[in-house]
């Protein structure tokens, strides 16, 4: 809620009004002198009449020549006023009061710019300070300034939400964990730590994770060497190699891994090595075992019919090397369950001094199988046997399928 004002603001009542009505009417040529309105805002009001009767009144909402008044303010008595009555804009005691309180009230400082000379010189007994935003400071000496007690460590807080998540303190001491302290409340595993200890010197440097400590190893406390010595930090020698007793992913001297295949992980200046992955492996020797792109190729169902031709595009680009007929039991027969496969098969079979079967041949493109022609319909498929006996019988043609596999 804000007071307003406009300057020489003033009309006279288009109507008369009595002492109980909360809107009155201005003259129309006059209601753009009166400031406009947004929710909560107002402008006080004086009424005159020519007998010297005043009342001040509070203007809450204005409709072009219309306001909506609040009566009797600021020690005044609603009166009744007649028509062509003076209503001025007048400063007033409560208006005066208001905008002082809203200049001096700290609270409303939360938008917009504080000028620099509101802010020069020391602001003591401020005890909390909140602010959003970033907040930038330009100097060339000391910037902020964390003062404690004599026996007290103040530190730098990060929070998320409630919940701290770090934080930076010096704390006073020569002991373990006592220097300047950078900790993390969440890391995993317990809280970590790191510290310039206090006591100084090449071991200063102290890891803390969930109370226990590490030592931080580093050129300063830590032997290296250029010699063939393993248990000590190696460094290139002058010219460029790396003396080593063993390279090995763990120092165990039972190890009863007989051997690695390398591989080089980076040909820039951090080149290094490290034990293969099992797709690494593959990857690399896969063209060698499969002997210069072997690629097999197995084609969907056929159904066969005497004296037919099936033809199916194999896609291996090249005449195979080898083809494989299979019988897919579609239909139980025989003793063989929908799903079995028979195969590979042989082109021609004798059972009963009967022969059938089929003639199987390929190119670049296609393989093709010829069936035999004959009346009896089970003479498309080649003889089987019984699963569960081994008797020989004939395949019944309408339970099975052929399917064909090829090897470049």
């Amino acid at each position: 809620m804000a007071v307003k004002f406009s300057n020489n603001a003033t009309s006279t009542l288009a109507a008369s009004i009595n002492t109980t009505v909360t809107s009155i009417s201005i003259q129309s040529a006059d209601a753009a002198k009166f400031p406009t309105l947004a929710a909560g805002d107002w402008f006080p009001i004086t009424l005159v009449d020519s007998a010297g009767n005043t009342e001040i009144m509070r203007c809450t909402a204005r409709t072009g020549a219309t306001l909506t008044v609040t009566r009797a303010q600021e020690g005044t008595t609603a009166k009744s006023f007649v028509a062509g009555s003076r209503v001025d804009l007048r400063l007033t005691a409560a208006a005066i009061n208001e905008v002082y309180s809203v200049a001096f009230d700290a609270s409303n400082l939360n938008t917009g710019t504080v000028p620099n000379a509101r802010i020069t010189g020391a602001y003591d007994g401020i005890t909390t300070l909140g602010q959003t935003g970033l907040h930038t400071i330009t100097t060339e000496g000391e910037a902020i300034r964390l003062v404690g007690s004599a026996t007290g460590d103040p530190y730098f807080t990060f929070y998320k939400g409630t919940v701290r998540q770090a934080y930076i303190q010096h704390v006073d001491g020569t002991g373990a964990n006592q220097g300047l302290v950078l900790l993390n409340d969440v890391a995993t595993g317990g809280d970590t730590r790191l510290t310039l200890l206090n006591s100084g010197g090449v071991g200063g440097l102290e890891y803390t994770v969930n109370g226990t400590e590490y030592t931080v190893y580093h050129t300063g406390n830590l032997s290296i060497s250029t010699g063939a010595g393993g248990n000590t930090l190696a460094q290139r020698d002058s010219s460029g190699d790396v003396h080593a007793r063993l390279f090995r992913s763990e120092y165990d001297t039972t190890n009863a891994t007989v051997g690695y295949i390398m591989t080089q992980i980076n040909t820039g200046t951090d080149n290094f090595i490290r034990p293969s992955t099992p797709a690494q492996v593959a990857a690399a020797l896969g063209p060698i075992l499969t002997a210069d792109k072997v690629e097999t190729n197995v084609s969907g169902e056929f159904t066969p019919t005497a004296g037919g031709l099936i033809t199916w595009a194999h896609g291996l680009g090249a005449k195979p090397s080898m083809i494989d007929a299979f019988m897919i039991c579609k239909t139980a027969d025989n003793g063989w369950a929908v799903g079995d496969e028979i195969g590979p098969l042989s082109n021609i079979v004798t059972y009963a001094d009967r022969w059938v079967g089929y003639v199987i041949w390929a190119d670049a493109t296609n393989v093709y199988c010829r069936v035999q022609n004959n009346s009896s319909g089970n003479y498309v498929f080649p003889a089987i046997v019984t699963k569960s006996t081994g008797g020989p019988v004939y395949a019944t043609a309408t339970s099975w399928r052929l399917k064909f596999k090829v090897r470049k």
